[in-house]
């Protein structure tokens, strides 16, 4: 604990938690705070990204740091069944913009769900905080569960309280997989600048006997994701 970094790093902690920054204000920038500090700059880049591990500090392109709230409680993690939207947005979302429409078996569907499903639901989710979007979510979805579970999916209100949260209380299990290495910033539905990068989330869903209920694809704007993996 005597590296140098680690000692900056609690100053900053300490000037954070006594309210020198207070939370949503921005941090000075790396040559003041260096100054300030009388570190050098690589020592403050260390302790900088600690506190981003600890989720003290959030990274906002073209502005700086800026200090933000930190959960006391437990933080959501994907081992444990629920949205995954919700479990690693890092800014809150507050409204979704939804499409869908109903779909014959085709290639893309017997790929997903093999040859005896009939009829799918294909459905959009767009994440939005005003006008920016966050994140937005592609849903595939048996109808023959639909229909089980005698849900109207024309009514809105139903459709998005079952993809964000009845689904998973419907399921057994799901399956996550993070491909941090696909160019999946041509698939964003809104212009990007040059340096943004998009991280993809493929997540299957399965009920009662390893029965593949849907299947979701998840983009999010990398610096708008944090995820929590936790095992015992």
């Amino acid at each position: 604990m005597g590296k140098a970094y680690v000692q900056v790093y609690d100053k900053l902690r300490a000037m954070i938690e006594e309210g020198t920054f207070p939370v949503g204000s921005p941090l000075p920038s790396e040559p003041k705070l260096s100054k300030m500090l009388e570190t050098s700059r690589m020592t403050l880049r260390q302790a900088l990204e600690l506190l981003h591990e600890d989720g003290l500090l959030k990274k906002v392109k073209g502005s700086g740091n800026y200090v933000q709230m930190r959960d006391a409680s437990e933080p959501p993690a994907l081992n444990k069944m629920g949205n995954p939207i919700d479990k690693s947005l890092t800014e809150k979302y507050d409204h979704i913009e939804t499409e869908f429409w109903f779909e014959e078996s085709n290639d893309y569907g017997r790929e997903i769900f093999g040859n005896t499903v009939k009829e799918y639901v294909s459905s959009y989710q767009y994440y939005y905080c005003g006008k920016k979007l966050l994140a937005y979510t592609y849903s595939a979805v048996r109808v023959d569960i639909l229909e089980r579970l005698e849900l109207d999916f024309h009514d809105e209100d139903t459709r998005l309280s079952f993809l964000l949260h009845g689904i998973y209380e419907e399921a057994k299990r799901s399956h996550i997989e993070i491909q941090m290495d696909l160019n999946t910033v041509c698939l964003w539905p809104v212009p990007l600048k040059e340096e943004d990068r998009v991280s993809f989330m493929l997540e299957k869903i399965y009920g009662n006997n390893y029965e593949l209920m849907a299947c979701n694809k998840h983009y999010f704007m990398e610096d708008m994701c944090r995820i929590t993996i936790e095992s015992e």
